[in-house]
């Protein structure tokens, strides 16, 4: 885990809002914006003015295209699976052709389709 992601466990963050410092810290050319909602704080992971994905306190919903589904929800997450989940929708990102960078600063590739006979 780099320093970056560090200093964000040792704050007291939501995990929604852990979750999308992490994501945009290794998406460099995102942005992200949190407001306030009846439900709590929501916080919107953008490329080029486009909403990608929305955490809040259920879970967070992907809006580009995924084989995954685009619901996951916090549930049952805790916080070794939280890093694991974290992963995943960077996977899922760089799969749809964004660019995303592991926590040693190397570009996430897009993953391989195989197409079995």
């Amino acid at each position: 885990m780099c320093d970056k992601e560090s200093d964000l466990e040792s704050q007291s963050l939501s995990t929604q809002e852990f979750a999308a410092r992490t994501i945009v810290g290794r998406f460099p050319l995102a942005t992200l914006k949190s407001r306030d909602s009846a439900a709590g704080q929501i916080f919107e992971v953008s490329f080029q003015e486009k909403i990608l994905l929305i955490l809040d306190k259920r879970g967070a919903k992907y809006y580009f295209p995924t084989r995954r589904k685009r619901i996951i929800k916090w549930e049952k997450i805790t916080t070794v699976a939280l890093a694991r989940l974290i992963e995943y929708i960077l996977r899922d990102l760089a799969s749809a052709d964004y660019e995303v960078l592991t926590v040693t600063n190397k570009q996430i590739l897009k993953r391989p389709i195989h197409i079995s006979r």
